[in-house]
């Protein structure tokens, strides 16, 4: 095989689920973390989307094999 390299964007939007404050002492680097729910992701790799994923429009398209599919399209069409 060869050995390519692509570029890899990845976008999402979401609001923080969970904000634990962590732990603070005198002279060390405080500990915390955030729990993120994501509502949209989309993953391009050279530019072109790959994934595109949509909580709230119900949108889950893949490449698959070349082609873009619209995976939730015909249930989207039922509502």
């Amino acid at each position: 095989g060869e050995l390519v390299n692509e570029g890899v964007a990845i976008f999402g939007r979401g609001r923080p689920k969970s904000v634990p404050l962590g732990s603070v002492v005198a002279g060390q680097q405080m500990g915390g973390s955030i729990t993120y729910e994501m509502s949209t992701l989309r993953i391009d790799i050279d530019g072109a989307a790959v994934l595109q994923i949509d909580k709230f429009n119900r949108i889950f398209k893949i490449l698959i094999n070349g082609a873009f599919v619209d995976i939730l399209e015909r249930e989207r069409g039922n509502t």
